[in-house]
């Protein structure tokens, strides 16, 4: 695979393949940092044009632990204040030498321009677009509910907040319908 922008792009067996691999580190979690040197020489960039701790804070440790170089690009300290575009980012952190991005915006659509716009050796994440997509947040969802009841059969889920701000309700019901789960939502306004 070379790009995870969204979960509905990918097949169930794709996914068992990507959740195996994350129980893997998962049960190897106590090995010291980059003992695994699987993107030693390596450069990933977060590019984090939304607020972000627990994702920007988990692809900067995980990658860290296979060995890479991480750099974080916000909002408020890159080039895009100055009128800069994402996609001039990008391609001025892959001139730098940069291989793998993690991305969050808020606008709907930018992969398909990224896309269109960067060199063909570079690797994509989408770490959260606009209220439509956050693929690695489904992945970790369908892990834990995995490690917690070993299949997906008969799994009740129930979302609960201000779901009008949220990526969860799209996410999972993208890839959590072929493992043959149910969910429930409940909102509320701020």
């Amino acid at each position: 695979m070379k790009h995870l922008l969204y979960l509905k792009n990918l097949d169930q067996e794709t996914i068992t393949e990507i959740l195996d691999t994350a129980e893997h580190f998962l049960n190897h979690d106590n090995q010291p940092l980059g003992s695994e040197k699987l993107l030693q020489d390596k450069t990933l960039a977060n590019v984090f044009f939304e607020p972000s701790t627990r994702t920007r804070s988990s692809f900067q440790i995980a990658a860290r632990k296979l060995g890479a170089d991480v750099i974080n690009i916000d909002n408020e300290h890159s080039s895009k204040a100055k009128g800069e575009t994402l996609v001039d980012t990008l391609k001025s952190l892959e001139a730098m030498g940069v291989n793998y991005f993690v991305i969050r915006n808020k606008h709907s659509g930018i992969f398909d321009e990224i896309l269109e716009n960067i060199d063909h050796n570079s690797r994509l994440i989408n770490a959260g677009e606009s209220n439509i997509s956050h693929p690695t947040q489904g992945l970790l969802d369908l892990l834990t509910i995995r490690r917690h009841k070993k299949d997906f059969k008969n799994i009740k889920t129930v979302i609960l907040g201000d779901l009008s701000h949220s990526r969860v309700p799209s996410v999972t019901d993208r890839r959590f319908k072929h493992y043959g789960y149910w969910r429930n939502c409940y909102c509320f306004t701020y």
